[in-house]
């Protein structure tokens, strides 16, 4: 379930973004990637993916400068067992 509130702070393009990253890495509903993004926990996966894609996109050195580098970085955040 979306958080609404979240997700309507979020821009549509990185909105977009992180459905593409949910969608690429078949993120499953829950709570446990908020920790991991380093985003406040009470945010299910699929906001705390929001937040933390506008988080970046906000970054005034961008650590990301594509997709392709947002998706690894995105991935080497997260533990194995959110995979299983």
């Amino acid at each position: 379930m979306i958080n609404h509130v979240v997700v309507n702070s979020v821009s549509e393009r990185n909105q977009r973004i992180a459905m593409y990253l949910v969608e690429r890495f078949e993120i499953k509903q829950g709570y446990q990637l908020a920790y991991y993004l380093k985003v406040p926990i009470c945010n299910d996966n699929y906001s705390a993916i929001c937040l933390w894609v506008q988080q970046q996109s906000l970054l005034t050195t961008k650590r990301y400068k594509t997709i392709g580098e947002l998706a690894s970085g995105f991935l080497k955040l997260l533990p194995q067992s959110v995979f299983g």
